[in-house]
């Protein structure tokens, strides 16, 4: 009934004139939803050859390829090894993720410019809820299937474990760009929170030619993303920078290879796992 009733709420909310929000300054706008597959609410977008979406229960949906098993996201196993895992509360992702200070009002505010799957950042939700500063994040994700396929892991997990995750499917760097404007000139912005802890910004990474094939799941994400594009992601790094400096302080997290150069011109204000197979760029203000 939960997943029923927020199916209906999430598509009403995206299915609304922009003009019925707020005034938003052209270009931004919330992409309108087509209408859904009737007894499969999430399986709208249309996938490139030979991807396609197919039906695993009631609660899943996946995408399937000839050469693969069907791939989908369950978020509660993911949560459930992470509580398990003494690796993860010392992992690099959490250390880059640490917050500057812990605020008397929480949860502390997250914006992942980058959702994709959402690995990370049910990671660090799953991470931050047995402490006494639980995370909210605003996830953002600008391609249509790992929109989907994240929506209904995120759906389906809120049926077992609450959560404070809210995804939408826009252009990070448009969300952030009015959320600035927001920010000095009162306009209208998309983000749930006014303050901003932490910003994080996770692009797809350049593929290696003759390097291992990457594990399913990115595998199929760099098939179902758009290719990489260096200048926009440049840009989005400094429009988050730009943010949380105006705001009065926080930090960007971002996630890179290990030998691929920063996406900013200036340096880090320092780096964590410099000798691990991705590190995390950390801009503090």
């Amino acid at each position: 009934m939960y997943a029923s009733t927020l199916t209906i709420l999430h598509l009403a909310f995206l299915l609304l004139p922009i003009t019925s929000l707020s005034p938003f300054p052209s270009p931004l706008h919330v992409p309108t939803r087509p209408p859904p597959v009737p007894a499969n609410p999430y399986l709208w977008c249309q996938l490139p050859t030979p991807y396609n979406w197919t039906v695993i229960d009631s609660s899943h949906v996946a995408v399937t390829h000839p050469t693969t098993t069907p791939f989908y996201l369950d978020y509660t196993a993911q949560i459930q090894t992470v509580y398990k895992s003494r690796a993860a509360a010392k992992s690099s992702l959490l250390r880059a993720c640490r917050p500057n200070h812990f605020p008397n009002i929480t949860p502390l505010k997250v914006i992942d410019t980058t959702f994709g799957l959402g690995s990370d950042a049910i990671t660090l939700a799953a991470l931050h809820a047995t402490s006494n500063h639980p995370l909210s994040i605003f996830g953002i994700e600008q391609s249509p299937a790992p929109y989907e396929l994240s929506y209904a892991a995120l759906d389906h997990l809120h049926s077992s474990t609450p959560h404070n995750i809210t995804l939408i499917m826009a252009d990070a760097n448009t969300i952030l760009h009015h959320h600035r404007n927001h920010l000095t000139n009162g306009t209208a912005t998309l983000v749930d929170f006014e303050y901003v802890d932490l910003i994080y910004v996770d692009v797809m990474f350049p593929a290696k030619k003759g390097s291992a094939s990457p594990k399913k799941g990115m595998g199929m994400l760099r098939d179902l993303l758009p290719a990489v594009n260096v200048t926009r992601d440049c840009e989005l790094v400094d429009l988050a920078r730009a943010i949380i400096r105006e705001q009065g302080g926080g930090r960007v997290v971002v996630k890179r290879d290990r030998k691929s150069p920063t996406l900013s011109e200036d340096k880090p204000t320092f780096v964590v796992g410099e000798k691990e197979r991705v590190r995390f760029d950390v801009y503090l203000y």
